[in-house]
């Protein structure tokens, strides 16, 4: 787990980490009010963010006639609530520590806050060419929903019918959103089209950023990798409610994948290039057994949704019961296109499992209504995990009586 814990310089922000060393900005007394003799000064709001998201704090430089400075480096500085201690604020994307001003005067610097915090201190500060700072707040907000979306696009793509790296570019565009009610990480494992494997976090304009580029090939077929990664976003990344979405090939259920073949095709999450490997239904099992037990626990999936054919089977849910709370996922083969999207755009701010699952289960069927695909048979279920093992009782009963 080290290795991947050592990933969180990366993707977790600075702000909150008490290992910081303190910093300390020179300070002329010039504060919170503008100075009409001071050839510079910074206008600065409090602003609300969403945790989970790439943020922009910004503030605009302006001169004493409030016309906008371009070119002026400004640092952003945050006291600690753990410590009370200033710490320099390291933009997420750049890793700079001091922003330009553009040409309109603002500076703005990208954040990836992970914990909820109520009127957050923060100072904007400029050393040239004179000395001035500017204190303002900054909340950040718990979203209600954070997916962690595991896309494995790295498929065989000599088979078209295997290949599914295009749908899995259609639907990271679907994802595309700006609803403060939802955060999303998806790891990507791609081959042609897009084949830097990478970590991508959506902004809080709806646009994917990436926060960390793979410089090895990402094994998503790897199970130990499902395992760490789950446990590393939802640990660290608050929200209110936590979803799980397995997006790939699927084939149902079989008691151990390395039994019968090195590319079994009953598991879900294929990966092509490393070593072909799959993530079978009993390993699947052993990941969310490991994330609920590990001292101390990840907080709870509330919802783990399977974006692939053929996993919503009695099999399937049985080897999964009492390890989630609620599982979306088909019993028939879906089309290559899988989920739609868009239902991220529709989550609201009460919305809970059973809400998110109906919404997906609508747009799913909403983008085949009178398509061939329709025709053709469609199923997307959502199962309440704590209803399994009645369910598999009376399976067993009617077994015994034929």
């Amino acid at each position: 787990m080290g290795k991947y814990l050592s990933y969180l310089a990366v993707i977790v922000l600075s702000l909150f980490l008490a290992t910081c060393a303190p910093t300390t900005s020179p300070s002329n007394g010039q504060t919170d009010q503008p100075n009409p003799t001071n050839p510079i000064n910074i206008i600065a709001d409090d602003e609300i963010h969403t945790v989970g998201r790439i943020s922009y704090i910004d503030v605009k430089v302006v001169d004493s006639k409030g016309s906008p400075i371009p070119n002026v480096g400004v640092r952003f500085f945050f006291q600690s609530p753990r410590d009370g201690n200033w710490y320099a604020v390291v933009d997420e994307l750049t890793k700079m520590t001091t922003v330009m001003t553009d040409s309109n005067g603002i500076a703005k610097i990208a954040v990836l806050p992970n914990i909820q915090v109520m009127n957050q201190n923060f100072r904007a500060y400029i050393s040239e060419p004179v000395q001035i700072e500017k204190y303002f707040r900054v909340t950040f907000k718990r979203p209600n929903w954070l997916f962690l979306i595991w896309m494995c696009a790295d498929n065989d793509p000599t088979d078209p019918t295997r290949d599914l790296e295009l749908p899995g570019l259609v639907d990271r565009s679907e994802m595309l959103n700006a609803n403060q009610n939802v955060s999303v990480f998806a790891f990507w494992d791609g081959r042609e089209k897009d084949p830097q494997d990478k970590i991508l976090v959506l902004d809080e304009f709806g646009v994917w950023k990436d926060i960390y580029k793979f410089s090895e090939d990402f094994k998503s077929g790897d199970y130990y990798e499902l395992a760490r990664w789950i446990y590393v976003i939802f640990s660290i990344f608050e929200s209110s409610h936590r979803a799980l979405i397995l997006w790939n090939h699927g084939n149902a259920w079989l008691d151990n994948a390395s039994n019968t073949r090195s590319f079994t095709p009953q598991a879900i999450c294929y990966d092509y290039t490393a070593n072909q490997n799959a993530i079978s239904t009993v390993e699947l099992r052993v990941v969310l057994q490991a994330y609920n037990s590990v001292n101390p626990p990840g907080p709870r999936i509330d919802l783990l949704c399977m974006d692939a054919c053929l996993m919503g089977s009695i099999e399937v849910l049985y080897e999964l019961k009492g390890l989630v709370d609620y599982i979306v996922a088909s019993s028939f083969s879906e089309p290559g296109e899988g989920f739609n999207y868009n239902f991220l755009k529709q989550i609201t701010s009460i919305d809970g499992a059973v809400d998110v699952g109906r919404k997906i289960i609508d747009y799913y069927r909403s983008s085949y209504d009178g398509t061939q695909k329709e025709n053709d048979g469609l199923s997307l279920a959502m199962y309440d995990m704590s209803k399994v093992q009645v369910t598999a009782n009376l399976v067993s009963q009617l077994g015994y009586r034929c």
